[in-house]
């Protein structure tokens, strides 16, 4: 009834929108679609993560929902000030005595559940606060030795961390290290000697410097000199530039929402500040080679009503990261949609305030190649995307808490069709106590439908609009309005050659995608310089290694190759690439998700002398689009050649037997439901399960670990209570053997309690597949089980699902299950006959052949 309801409320509301009057345009929104910007990044769409919540960490399943919903892919850690000034290696204090924080082991089970990447704060002092609340002094020798740490245990895991700040705000005095007489200098030159040693370790990650985006002295006397100026004369005079510059911005820290609309333009002004700064003083050729991150961003303080449950917070985000968009930011990490408020009803249930839909909205339907938008009233922003169906997207936003506009629509440089689809959000619900503009609701809408779940939001419908190249529209008070026009006449973007390129194997660079510009390819400039192969925009030449290479590569170009990938697996991609300058670097993205962050590569002598840039990535298998994205100037590519390592898929399975009493294994395994009826089964991304989710329960946890690298390992459990680890020789669950194990509880990744824990050395062959197989068993209490490894190229952590594949039920299952098939007399003495009584009535038929293809398709059967 409930969604017969809803659809009814949408067709109504379609049809009032359809009827209302449209008065005279009272402004106009220019669009041109050949004025192409930028390729927007996924880090465009990250946020904080909060150490201090310890809902988050990947435990709750409520939270959980609103991660997978958002897509916010990278994920700042610790969080603010008070994470900087906490070892990472030691979240939780001496002896796990904070259990309230989200420990680093917890981070990156969740940063593996989610797909996703970690931007790590390096503390800047050497000052981290011990389980009193104690600051301790490590000195600069110490903070760098921990950063080193840092990056070395980041670098081995297959999502490893692209891009990491030095310091939180160390301008102001509510910083760990902060002292009266420090100063841009002082911090330029500890920057320096942490980045020296950070990228002596891993010289592809990204290492960013907080920043003042105002080129003055500082009127609070927080720091000494011009921080921004100063800091980048003495990391010039050192030899090096940082490759970002941080800020950090709360505008509007009023009770007047109506100045979060003047505080979008922040984003100009800072822009315009910082380009200046870095021209003057290390140099005009820097300015865009240096990019800006806004890593921590929010509405201002919410004084006397709740601003960040306000509708004005939606309003006021999506524009603020529209305008970094715009204006070339390349990252950004908003305050927090999984925020939630103690005083409020809303926190049991954990409600969706207005703010938390700003980034799926916009990194869902809003297209990633933005082209030029402006808009005659400065109050109602505009801004307009092409993806890669080559739809061109509007979006607007109305400041006016007040006031309906109506909108004429211009559109150049595209052939607009007659007919597209609209996403109106509008605010709804009730006002915030003390609150004073329809932009205070606490509530919005979609196309009429108030606070769709979560899970919907990727696949919510639109609703029919007449578009053109000339229109007009209403555009309600507060109302965000998101337009998608498809083309009059339709490119369609195909593989060259007819037959997607196939993964793994080699795609040379000029078979790009056929379908032109903005739909195969983007070239800055008209013609094919090279005059070689193919008679369009991008530039080909002959290739002194044979065939052809793609030149004259210029930073914001990209092209699009349609693939297919055999099977999930880590792959290794080589590129054959040629430049006379150093510092060059290029991404890979899939289907929009950025795969390899960014790949550095130095000069190799010239454009025509060929060398290799490699990255390892995680595919899964199927069609894919596969984008290869430019951000230097000035160099060639040949080709791309994806070697598979292993056959890893990306998971294991989790099973789950509850309401079993005791704390050891034997408790478990002595079940008679064991093996065979679990209650439920997961497949987990990494070698572990969830922490504290419940008491009386105990876990298995199977699959194949796949090594990449032949050489010797040794493995570890930590669970609580007790735990097994089992490994086979092969891939025969039957050579299994236990290899350690913990029989009194130890804390979450907590690897090194007992001797125990750890296995003796192990040789694995890299091609061979090992059984592997853990059991645990909780009692009461606290509860986790994770299991680890190390080996060559691999320090001490959990082993990610790029190692691991499920057990699943095949064919020989079905053959084990035939032969038992209508047996009598099934008991725990004959192991309910081979474990194909599933129901434990003593006999083996219909139901439980029903119970046994229900697991094959859980499992994963093929």
């Amino acid at each position: 009834m409930k969604s017969n309801i809803r659809f009814a409320a949408i067709v109504i509301f379609a049809f009032l929108f359809s009827v209302l009057p449209v008065y005279a345009a009272d402004l106009t929104v220019s669009v041109n679609a050949s004025s192409y910007i930028r390729s927007i990044p996924e880090t465009m769409y990250g946020t904080n993560m909060q150490c201090w919540d310890d809902a988050q960490n990947g435990s709750n399943n409520n939270v959980n929902t609103l991660i997978a919903a958002a897509g916010n892919r990278y994920v700042r850690w610790p969080g603010g000030s008070w994470g900087d000034g906490v070892l990472w290696s030691d979240m939780e204090g001496p002896n796990y005595s904070n259990t309230w924080r989200v420990s680093y082991g917890q981070s990156m089970y969740r940063i593996n559940k989610f797909d996703s990447i970690m931007q790590p704060i390096v503390n800047f002092s050497g000052i981290w606060s011990d389980a009193t609340g104690t600051d301790v002094n490590h000195w600069e020798a110490g903070a760098i030795s921990a950063a080193a740490a840092w990056v070395t245990d980041q670098s081995s895991r297959t999502n490893c961390a692209r891009y990491w700040e030095i310091g939180n705000e160390q301008g102001g005095p509510w910083e760990y290290g902060w002292f009266s007489g420090i100063s841009g200098t002082y911090y330029g030159s500890r920057y320096t000697h942490m980045y020296n040693a950070m990228k002596a370790i891993n010289p592809r990650i990204k290492i960013g410097a907080d920043c003042d985006p105002c080129d003055t002295y500082q009127p609070w006397g927080w720091y000494v000199g011009k921080w921004t100026r100063d800091m980048l004369n003495i990391m010039e005079a050192n030899g090096i530039q940082p490759d970002f510059l941080i800020i950090h911005s709360y505008p509007g820290d009023t009770d007047n929402a109506a100045l979060l609309g003047g505080g979008v333009l922040y984003i100009r002004d800072f822009t315009n500040s910082l380009n200046n700064i870095i021209s003057t003083s290390i140099g005009p050729q820097y300015v865009g080679k240096i990019k800006y991150w806004m890593t921590e961003w929010d509405a201002g303080s919410p004084s006397t009503y709740n601003r960040d449950m306000s509708y004005v917070s939606a309003l006021f985000k999506a524009q603020y990261i529209m305008e970094m968009c715009k204006y070339g930011w390349e990252g950004s990490n908003p305050w927090s949609q999984y925020q939630y408020h103690n005083n409020e009803t809303g926190y049991q249930n954990y409600q969706l305030y207005p703010k938390w839909y700003a980034s799926p909205m916009l990194s869902y339907y809003f297209g990633r190649d933005m082209v030029t938008a402006s808009s005659t009233d400065s109050t109602v922003r505009a801004y307009a995307s092409r993806d890669d169906a080559n739809n061109l997207t509007i979006f607007m936003a109305n400041n006016y808490p007040s006031t309906d506009r109506t909108v004429h629509i211009n559109i150049s440089g595209f052939g607009a069709g007659t007919t597209g689809g609209q996403w109106l959000i509008q605010p709804a619900g009730s006002m915030c106590p003390n609150g004073v503009s329809i932009q205070d609701y606490n509530c919005l809408m979609i196309n009429g439908v108030v606070n769709p779940s979560p899970s919907t939001v990727p696949s919510l419908s639109s609703v029919a609009v007449t578009t053109g190249d000339s229109f007009d529209i209403s555009l309600p008070r507060s109302s965000m309005l998101m337009i998608k026009i498809p083309p009059a006449n339709q490119t369609q973007r195909l593989p060259y050659g007819g037959t997607p390129w196939p993964i793994p194997g080699t795609i040379e660079a000029e078979n790009y995608d056929t379908g032109g510009q903005f739909v195969a390819y983007y070239d800055t400039t008209a013609g094919n310089s090279g005059g070689q192969y193919r008679s369009d925009d991008v530039d080909i030449e002959t290739c002194s290694e044979g065939g052809y290479d793609v030149t004259g590569i210029k930073t914001g170009e990209w092209l699009e190759y349609s693939v297919n990938v055999d099977s999930n697996g880590l792959y290794k991609i080589t590129a054959r690439v040629a430049s006379a300058d150093s510092n060059q670097q290029f991404r890979i993205e899939f289907d929009g998700r950025d795969e390899t962050g960014p790949v550095l590569f130095a000069s190799t002598g010239g454009t025509q002398v060929f060398g290799n840039a490699d990255v390892n990535v995680f595919l899964t298998k199927g069609p894919h689009t596969m984008r290869l994205l430019m951000d230097t100037n000035d160099w060639s590519v040949d080709m791309l050649t994806f070697t598979k390592f292993g056959n890893g898929t990306g998971s294991v399975l989790r099973e789950v037997w509850a309401g079993i009493s005791g704390g050891t294994v034997a408790n478990l395994t002595s079940s008679a439901d064991y093996p065979w009826n679990p209650t439920g089964r997961f497949l987990e991304h990494s070698f572990e399960g969830p922490t504290n989710c419940a008491d009386s329960y105990g876990t298995r946890i199977r699959g194949y670990l796949h090594p990449v690298t032949t050489g010797t390992y040794y493995f570890y459990i930590a669970s609580d209570d007790a735990g097994e680890l089992w490994l086979s020789t092969d891939e025969n669950p039957a050579n299994a053997v236990k290899i350690c194990q913990v029989t009194n509880e130890v804390n979450d990744y907590q690897w090194d309690s007992a001797a125990e824990q750890k296995s003796s050395a192990k040789t694995l062959v890299a091609g061979q597949a090992y059984y592997i197989e853990a059991r645990h068993k909780e009692n009461t209490g606290s509860d986790n089980i994770a299991i680890g490894w190390e080996g060559p190229r691999i320090i001490r952590q959990a082993i990610t699902g790029a190692y691991l594949s499920p057990c699943v039920i095949d064919f020989t299952n079905f053959s084990n299950f035939a032969s038992q098939w209508q047996k009598t007399g099934c008991s725990l003495a004959n192991n309910w006959c081979h474990g194909c009584d599933y129901n434990h009535d003593r006999k083996v038929q219909l139901d439980d052949l029903i119970q046994f293809a229900d697991n094959w398709w859980l499992y994963g059967g093929e």
